[in-house]
């Protein structure tokens, strides 16, 4: 393969750099949870499949470059269906948890059978089992689109903090029952702002943002819940361009933590205009008295809690505002809700798939023998990219070739990897395609037999 140069000096010091970027990666993401900053190395290969396939279609001669095209509707088609296969699981799993269900389904349960209390035991039982094989399986999904699983103390330490752009928010944990947060692909955004500190004078700022996030969660029993919310369902969510320090507005049982600076604008004019008053009456009591009598009094009174009620007010429009802005962020943040979270991740899996899957084929198709160890091909993988595309990727060549082996397109024998020719590669494909319907054979053979019989 052409990558400007093939040599296999370049391909070991590939190696070598590969190996020291991945210590690095290794101290980094240890210490991701001090600096903000920091971002972990991502396997995600964020390339259209139709130009990758022109990329490594340029790289093969052009006899060959037909049989490559079809090669590659062929992988493309096999992953699809066992996409499929796998969305038709996932959905089976989600549909007696999912709050938006349209379509009827089994009962979790048969109540007839049991007692009150014991189907209701056993109703909880199912739901819990259910929840447990859901939350396993949307971990595979996540796994297989390259997202990676945030821990508690991650999720904890964005907790009221916020960005240039966020609100500042506390989380009562104890309102899930489950819940787990995935992100992917992490890098610095730059926007600007302008604020009162730099006299409204524009200004760009930097802030460190996660380009995808998805939750997956299961309200507690006991918990505040909302009229349309329940402990018997689990809920997805899919988002874009989140930051860092802002993972917390995503999460339902947030509530916003007014800034020093909002609560002086409330607390301290109501404080200050308390004492004035009382003040005033303490000196005035006689005098008002004297000439208004109780009325005089009353209306003193009654203007003093004017005052503390308009800044009660004042308050909750304060919270409005708070809510409206993290309103406007997530309208245009939120990618998708509830069983659609499932087509847009199986989506990105099996198009992950295809690119690992294809690119190592195509890499290992092409060069010397000795250049096909399992290092060499992933530091051949990531320099590809690098050069196409511009790209830094870890690339992910362990599950790459292991996908190639199932499929019978590629072996391994003494530390050295090889892929079929392509002709062999295309008849392995189409055979599978044959394996999975069985019912035409099944047909003929009947219908030879109802020949001969008839004959």
């Amino acid at each position: 393969m052409n990558i400007e140069t093939d040599s296999i000096d370049q391909v070991q010091s590939v190696i070598q750099h590969s190996q020291t970027s991945m210590e690095n990666s290794t101290h980094l993401t240890a210490d991701a949870s001090s600096d903000a900053t920091v971002c972990r190395a991502q396997h995600y290969i964020p390339v259209r499949k139709v130009d990758l396939n022109q990329w490594l279609l340029e790289e093969f001669p052009a006899s060959d470059q037909s049989q490559f095209t079809s090669f590659c509707e062929l992988l493309d088609a096999t992953l699809h269906f066992e996409s499929h296969r796998h969305l038709t699981s996932l959905k089976a799993a989600y549909h007696p948890l999912n709050p938006d269900a349209l379509l009827l389904g089994s009962d979790q349960s048969n109540p007839e059978a049991e007692t009150e209390e014991n189907s209701e035991q056993l109703i909880k039982e199912s739901i819990q089992a259910s929840s447990d094989s859901l939350f396993q399986q949307f971990d595979d999904l996540l796994t297989r689109c390259n997202y990676i699983r945030l821990d508690r103390e991650e999720i904890e330490k964005a907790i009221g903090a916020s960005s240039q752009w966020g609100v500042n928010l506390k989380v009562d944990f104890s309102t899930f029952e489950k819940l787990e947060v995935y992100i992917r692909g992490e890098k610095q955004d730059v926007k600007t702002r302008k604020h009162w500190t730099n006299l409204y004078r524009e200004e760009i700022i930097s802030t460190p943002i996660y380009k995808r996030l998805a939750l997956i969660f299961q309200l507690h029993e006991d918990s505040d819940l909302p009229n349309h919310a329940g402990p018997d369902n689990v809920y997805m969510k899919l988002f874009k361009n989140i930051p860092k320090q802002d993972v917390d507005m995503l999460l339902p049982g947030a509530s916003v933590c007014m800034t020093l600076l909002d609560q002086g604008k409330i607390f301290l004019p109501t404080v200050t205009g308390l004492v004035i008053a009382i003040f005033k009456i303490i000196k005035g009591a006689v005098i008002i008295f004297t000439f208004a009598g109780v009325y005089g009094v009353l209306m003193l009174v009654g203007g003093t809690i004017g005052y503390g009620v308009k800044s009660f007010f004042g308050y909750q429009r304060t919270k409005e505002k708070y809510h409206l802005h993290l309103t406007r962020n997530l309208y245009y943040q939120n990618l998708a809700n509830g069983d659609s979270v499932l087509f847009h991740l199986l989506d990105e899996a099996q198009s992950q798939e295809y690119r690992e899957a294809l690119l190592a084929y195509s890499l290992m198709i092409q060069q010397p023998e000795e250049t096909r160890s399992i290092e060499q091909i992933d530091a051949l993988a990531e320099l590809f990219l690098k050069q196409k595309a511009g790209l830094d990727v870890d690339f992910e060549v362990d599950d790459a070739l292991h996908k190639l082996e199932r499929l019978g397109l590629a072996q391994q024998t003494g530390g050295v990897w090889k892929a079929v020719p392509l002709t062999q590669a295309l008849h392995r494909l189409d055979q599978s395609w044959d394996t999975i319907f069985q019912h035409h054979k099944d047909d003929q053979a009947s219908d030879s037999t109802r020949q001969t019989h008839l004959a």
